[in-house]
């Protein structure tokens, strides 16, 4: 009489499974990783970018000024939009990211817009650039950029080439 065949694995099958499964994490975890910080600098972009359009039309809409202003002078710790001394809007900070103005472009520590829903006191574009708060070299993600042109009116930009500008692609 012969004995039925076993229906288990052999410990070679068990560690070659394991093996692949190892290659298949090793390659997804940096590329999840990328995924997560791109997520998240949409959304810090995101969250200025709605700020922004919501205080503009608070401005025309109530037919006047309207405010927003860092938290501790710096944009990645929040901001609140004010209207004649009444808090409209908390913005909480944006985890791990840094909100920065290119160099050569003001920065303002505070935007006013005009009932007009144009921005007060502002001679050219404003610029915000939302990036990862550690420097990656090479980048592996794009940075945003929020720009606020005179008129008061908001585009959000990305660096698809990641070359650190915006302005090109």
């Amino acid at each position: 009489m012969s004995t039925p065949a076993s229906g288990g694995f052999t410990l070679i099958e068990l560690m070659l499974v394991i093996v692949i499964g190892a290659i298949l994490v090793g390659i997804g975890v940096p590329s999840f990783r990328d995924l997560v910080l791109s997520t998240r600098i949409k959304n810090g972009a995101s969250d200025i970018y709605s700020s922004l359009i919501f205080a503009r039309s608070e401005a025309i809409k109530r037919g006047a000024n309207v405010t927003i202003t860092p938290v501790s002078s710096l944009w990645a710790n929040g901001w609140a939009v004010t209207a004649g001394g009444v808090t409209l809007k908390n913005q909480d900070s944006l985890s791990k990211l840094k909100v920065e103005c290119p160099s050569g472009t003001p920065c303002a520590d505070t935007l006013t817009y005009r009932r007009d829903g144009r921005l007060d006191s502002v001679t050219g574009p404003v610029n915000f650039v939302v990036d990862h708060a550690e420097t990656m070299s090479p980048r592996r993600v794009p940075l945003r950029c929020v720009t606020i042109n005179v008129s008061g009116q908001i585009n959000v930009l990305s660096d698809n080439n990641l070359d650190g500008n915006c302005a090109n692609g």
